[in-house]
């Protein structure tokens, strides 16, 4: 045989066995744990009954055979190794032929087995179809694959089924109602805080966050059109275009060379005032990290005291930003020359700068704004699309600036020049033109920029074009925004839920800031409208945390003591906003000719600006979880650190603020109030320190001011004067005031360790102080403000901690009220004594009892009641009379004595009627001195009478003090310094012009007594019915008139007005307001606040 034949047959000899198994594999293509299965059956057992593993090895060698050997070579390989085989058969079959039949029938079952295995094997699969990278990594590793459902289901056994299935052993019924319980008091803690403290809502972030959007998107907008009117004006003498702007310059036919004066002027200040400040904002936030120029430790060592001044050196050394420092001698003019202080000349020194020199500051920016100073803000929390749109108005902004000032260098002079003849003879160079097509270029860029914004804060298209830009931004209109959304909720337990609920799902998962107008801007624009202006950190001291804090200098401050106010924000209240959000405030564009006042004062719009202008620093302070602030660890701390996306971010967050970030309560407020006091007194070096606590600040200052009291009389107290300005005793009266009586045992149940016993605080605190109130406020009630309650606790005698709650009055009382006959003939009364219940006599009863205040205010009552049934009984006789009588025109009214009666009603009943009604028309115009008249309370029920009552006897000697401080001359001793009942009347003079039957006003309480005296001395046959009650209360009026006009509550009076000494300051001085909560004071009550501060001052200095 031929080479070729023989490698032919042998090729074809092995066909059924080699090739055809070649090509079956590779065509499934199985995966590689599919070729080890078929590996380790062939292993087991032999593919067929004529191979053995010797077949397989043969197989598999004759391929790589034909591919490592030559032609012939391998023919010659294979036969060889086929004789091989079936010698190996030969002996095999031997040796199973003398085993026996047994290992026959294995060999048989075992070849059954292997041919339906190797049928199996060769079956397609759903694995052979695998395409998918990550279903091919799973096949393709098996054992990891198992090992890892393993771990899966070990990790769900120990974590999630083990738990449940021994909770389900362990907890019983009462577990169940155990745990609803918890998470119900859990709940009502959530909601309690979010209506206390809304200031640490999420989305009251967000609405100041929408508003201010609004607001910059109008101003730049604004400035964008006064651009292009002034590239308009600039680029042609007549170029027909006609604007708003040019209309209301009085060009009617177009545009001229000689408007440039004038549209130059306003693009002036909307340069400096807008979009200077926003360049200088936004560079700091989006290019420095929010770092300004750096503050020096505050230290109370010398009189210059480093953190009151910063150098142009330490300026030039740290700050990188060449468009906010414009140093050594600028064209504002306002150049402070001074020596370094010793912590400066350390730091310069440090930094490697010569310090033996006087240097000079320039106290704004080449804007005009104050320098950004501290930590402004990184928006750090603020969305990718905010921070990109943020970058996109810096680069914008920076363009059409750098555009403005080309024009201004090319056209200086004619920028400059005012008179119109020369303008007109001026000739606009190409260069110019160019110039100015690129600025109108960049302001419409500017222009389209903020509709894109603006439609994003207001998708809905509610913005109002036509608003002013200045109403909505002030520090009143936002304290008035802030308060409504707090009290909206707040009013009907729908609502109240309904909110909770809102507030709570942005507070358990705090979105990210939308807007690059948010905190950050709204921080970095205040900071650049007050001179000199400073933001600090102040840690919280026993625990981890750290309050954000601002100083605004005074502008008036004099080389004396260090004077500093430390104002304590209402509930709603972020120091962000305490000045407003506009960017046409401050004192850094001040001009003489600005002045509204006719002393050259500004208008104070805030007690910001109030306080700078009287001499006082303002220190301003966000309570712990309130805006940067926090407590607890740097978990806590939200605004610097970036917003995480992602299921396990989410999940990480909502389960951080459920059960380990830091809540601020009743008692954080306090302690951190008096920190910052405590670090202003220590640290700064501040003499006199003013604390002034507004609403719930009111709590705070308390607090700080008793925190702060030695415990030793003979020290004095560090605060100079405590300020509680329209704030209540306790928080739980103001609850059952505005929601229901039920929820001030509710606020004790879900917060028994919260303590907003403002009076208490108050009360002990050894300084001088002052309670500011208005009886008409529309949050506070009157009966729940701090007045009445230290009213009713330093004339009753009693506790503070339930002063101001809703107190029922005795039963006989009510009983009497609800059969309406008076107090002794009421069916309880009758087991009592039928004698009279006599009243309080001066000087024998130094105070009133509980008992005597109750029965004095259900007199009252019952004289109402009275006068009223009998008003109505006669208005409906006369009513039927005059129907009766239509015909002939008879009309009925109260006519005098004298004249005659032709109605047949009795002459004796109406008679009666004018008597209780003009008795009960006097009682209900008595003046209180401190509030509401008596008529007014008695409306509100017992308890507000008696607060009234309390009131007027605890305050009112203090009226009557500054009422006779007008008429006392200043020669006049301290002995001869009495009060007389004149000075009961506080009716302005000719007040009878003006009054009518509607509008009249309150009665003095002396003219009160003389009328009552008189009416029962002439008509007694009259007051059968309410005689008892009468002599009582004309017995309480005369109580009122002696106790208020003695010696010893004059002094007392004048004592708690001057505060000279700590005889009697428990009480403080009040001074009435009628400015309502949210309202900023009048100018006369501004004028007597600063008056008594001046005198407190004056008294402490003295000391």
């Amino acid at each position: 045989m031929s080479a070729d034949g023989e490698i032919t047959a042998t090729s074809t000899s092995l066909a059924p066995h080699s090739i055809p198994r070649q090509t079956s594999y590779g065509s499934l293509r199985r995966p590689p744990f599919a070729t080890a299965i078929v590996m380790s059956a062939g292993d087991s057992s032999p593919f067929s009954p004529t191979s053995s593993p010797k077949a397989i090895d043969i197989e598999e060698s004759s391929v790589e055979t034909k591919s490592d050997l030559g032609v012939g070579e391998a023919a010659i390989q294979l036969e060889i190794d086929q004789e091989e085989n079936v010698e190996g058969i030969s002996s095999g079959e031997a040796e199973e032929e003398s085993n026996g039949s047994g290992r026959n029938r294995c060999i048989m079952l075992n070849t059954l087995t292997t041919r339906v295995l190797d049928c199996l094997l060769r079956q397609r699969v759903m694995s052979d179809t695998i395409t998918h990278p990550i279903l091919v990594l799973l096949a393709t590793n098996a054992k990891y694959v198992a090992l890892a459902l393993l771990g899966v289901y070990v990790a769900v056994f120990i974590f999630i089924w083990m738990p449940l299935y021994l909770l389900a052993r362990i907890v019983t019924e009462f577990g169940v109602y155990a745990l609803l319980l918890s998470t119900g008091i859990y709940a009502g803690r959530c909601l309690l805080r979010l209506l206390a403290f809304p200031g640490t809502n999420v989305r009251v972030y967000g609405e100041v966050e929408n508003e201010f959007t609004k607001y910059s998107c109008r101003m730049l907008d604004a400035a964008s059109s006064a651009l292009i009117d002034f590239c308009l004006s600039l680029s042609s003498n007549s170029n027909g275009v006609q604007s708003k702007s040019g209309q209301l310059l009085g060009n009617e036919e177009g545009w001229s060379i000689v408007d440039v004066p004038a549209t130059y002027k306003r693009v002036l200040i909307f340069r400096d005032r807008v979009l200077g400040t926003y360049l200088e904002v936004l560079t700091c936030i989006l290019e420095e990290n929010g770092r300004g120029m750096p503050t020096d430790v505050p230290t109370a060592a010398g009189s210059r005291n480093g953190f009151y001044d910063m150098t142009a050196n330490a300026c030039k050394v740290t700050c990188s930003r060449n468009l906010c420092c414009d140093r050594g001698g600028g064209s504002n003019g306002n150049i402070l020359n001074r020596s370094t202080s010793d912590v400066e000349s350390a730091y310069l020194s440090s930094a490697g700068v010569d310090t033996s020199r006087t240097v000079t500051l320039s106290e704004l920016t080449k804007f005009g704004n104050n320098p950004l100073m501290g930590d402004i803000g990184n928006a750090a929390n603020t969305s990718v699309q905010a921070k990109s749109d943020g970058r996109e108005l810096l680069a914008l902004l920076t363009s059409l600036l750098g555009d403005l000032a080309a024009v201004e260098d090319l056209a200086g002079e004619i920028l400059n020049n005012t008179r119109k003849a020369e303008l007109k003879n001026v000739t606009i160079t190409p260069e110019i033109n160019e110039r100015i097509q690129v600025l109108t270029k960049r302001a419409e860029e500017l222009r389209d920029f903020t509709s894109r914004i603006k439609s994003l804060s207001s998708p809905d298209g509610s913005e109002d074009e036509g608003q002013d830009d200045e109403s909505d931004v002030g520090a009143e209109s936002v304290r008035h925004r802030l308060e409504e959304q707090e009290t909206s909720a707040s009013t009907s337990t729908v609502g109240m839920v309904r909110s909770a609920v809102q507030a709570f799902l942005s507070m358990i998962d705090p979105p990210p800031h939308k807007s690059v107008f948010g905190l950050d801007a709204i921080r970095g624009t205040f900071l650049a409208r007050y001179r000199g202006a400073k933001q600090f950190f102040v840690d919280r001291g026993w625990s981890d945390g750290r309050l954000d804090c601002i100083m605004i200098p005074s502008t008036t401050r004099d080389e004396g003591k260090r004077r500093a106010v430390l104002y304590c924000n209402p509930n709603a209240g972020l120091i962000e906003v305490a000045t407003g959000m506009g960017l046409t405030g401050g004192n850094v564009a001040q001009d003489d000719d600005s002045d509204d006042s006719e002393d050259g004062k500004r208008t104070p719009s805030c007690w910001t600006e109030f306080y700078i202008q009287n001499g006082y620093d303002v220190y301003l302070f966000n309570y712990a979880g309130y805006g940067r602030s926090f407590g607890g660890s740097d978990w806590n701390d939200n605004f610097s650190r970036e917003f995480s996306h992602g299921v396990f971010a989410c999940v990480k967050r909502v389960f951080f603020s459920i059960f380990f970030a830091f809540k601020p309560s009743s008692e954080s407020l306090k302690t951190d109030s008096a920190m910052v006091a405590k670090f202003l007194v220590d640290v700064v070096g501040v003499e006199e320190l003013v604390l002034h606590g507004e609403s719930i600040g009111g709590l705070s200052a308390a607090g700080a001011a008793r925190a702060l009291t030695p415990a030793s009389a003979a020290k004095a107290c560090p605060v100079s004067l405590l300020i509680c300005d329209r704030t209540f005793c306790n928080l739980e009266s103001v609850a059952q005031r505005l929601v229901g009586q039920w929820t001030g045992n509710a606020i004790r149940l879900l917060a028994p360790t919260w303590s907003t016993d403002v009076a208490r605080d108050y009360l002990w605190s050894r300084c001088p102080k002052i309670i500011a109130n208005d009886c008409s406020d529309e949050i506070i009630h009157d009966f729940s403000s701090l007045k009445s309650g230290v009213s009713l606790s330093s004339e009753l005698k009693c506790a503070t901690r339930n002063a101001g709650w809703a107190m029922p009055a005795p039963l006989e009382y009510r009983m009497a009220d609800l059969d309406a006959v008076g107090v002794a003939k009421c069916r309880i009364s009758r087991s009592f004594s039928q004698q009279r219940k006599p009243p309080p006599t001066w000087p024998a009863d130094k105070n009133v009892t509980l008992s005597e205040a109750f029965h004095f205010a259900a007199c009252v009552k019952r004289i109402g009641k009275v006068a009223t049934k009998a008003k109505t009984q006669i208005n409906a006789m006369m009513l039927d009379i005059e129907e009766d009588g239509e015909e002939e025109g008879v009309e009925v009214s109260y006519a005098p004595d004298d004249a005659s009666n032709h109605s047949s009603v009795p002459k004796s009943s109406v008679e009666a009627a004018k008597f209780l009604a003009k008795i009960w028309s006097t009682l209900a115009l008595t003046d209180g001195l401190c509030g509401h008249t008596l008529g007014h309370t008695v409306k509100e029920g017992f308890d507000c009478t008696v607060a009234w009552l309390c009131t007027v006897l605890t305050l009112g000697g203090q009226v009557l003090a500054e009422q006779a401080e007008k008429r006392w001359s200043s020669g006049v001793e301290d002995c001869d310094r009495i009060l007389s009942p004149d000075d009961f009347d506080m009716r302005p003079t000719g007040h009878t012009s003006g009054e009518s039957e509607l509008a009249r006003h309150p009665l003095p309480i002396p003219e009160v007594l003389s009328t009552l005296k008189d009416i029962v001395n002439k008509e007694a046959h009259f007051a059968e019915d309410v005689e008892a009650e009468l002599a009582y209360i004309v017995g309480v009026l005369e109580y009122i008139l002696a106790r208020l006009t003695s010696r010893e509550v004059a002094a007392v009076s004048m004592i708690r007005r001057t505060q000279i000494d700590n005889r009697s300051v428990a009480a403080g001085c009040f001074l009435n307001l009628h400015c309502g909560h949210n309202n900023q004071y009048s100018e006369e009550e501004q004028e007597k606040l600063v008056e008594l501060i001046q005198r407190f001052s004056k008294n402490s200095s003295n000391c």
